[in-house]
């Protein structure tokens, strides 16, 4: 079996990476699990990510969002759990840390970051997120996986949609 590699270009958090100067230098992927294992991590990021935004939202609107993304990556992670218990090891190729360059994991952010940032860094998040699973559905073998990586990569650009309207909103209401 080959290895993917994920080279992030922004600091972040993920298990298993060797930090150097809080960026991660190398993930890489030597198994199925591995693939799975980071895709949870990255999931529960943004669980705990969202669910720890929304007692700093003043606009209830803006905590049932969180609430309702925070509920989804929850499932996010339910689906890539069970997708632990089928035999697809080796179904899917190298993909190059060149592929997975602009990838990035948000963190929960510092408390003296603003709202607007905040929801910047929710972006960013969602648009890595994305990246992440269309590589792998476009490298993967196997079309009932292409199908769960490509709908997983749409519903995290559904996401990032939603936090894209919301910063609009803020830039517009600053001018």
């Amino acid at each position: 079996m080959t290895a993917m590699t994920a080279v992030p270009n922004r600091p972040m958090d993920f298990p298993n990476a060797r930090m150097n100067n809080r960026k991660a230098d190398v993930q890489d992927f030597h198994s199925w699990n591995d693939v799975l294992n980071f895709a949870i991590s990255m999931e529960q990021i943004s669980h705990q990510f969202y669910s720890d935004l929304q007692p700093r939202m003043n606009n209830p609107s803006v905590r049932d969002l969180l609430k309702r993304l925070a509920a989804e990556e929850r499932l996010h992670i339910e689906q890539l759990e069970n997708l632990k218990s089928h035999p697809w090891a080796g179904a899917f190729e190298t993909i190059s840390a060149a592929e997975i360059s602009g990838y990035i994991v948000a963190s929960v952010p510092p408390s003296d970051m603003s709202y607007k940032e905040t929801i910047k860094l929710a972006m960013d998040k969602e648009h890595g997120s994305r990246l992440f699973y269309s590589l792998l559905a476009v490298s993967l073998e196997e079309q009932e996986l292409k199908d769960i990586f490509t709908v997983l990569s749409q519903q995290e650009q559904q996401h990032w949609l939603r936090f894209k309207k919301e910063y609009e909103a803020i830039s517009l209401a600053e001018n």
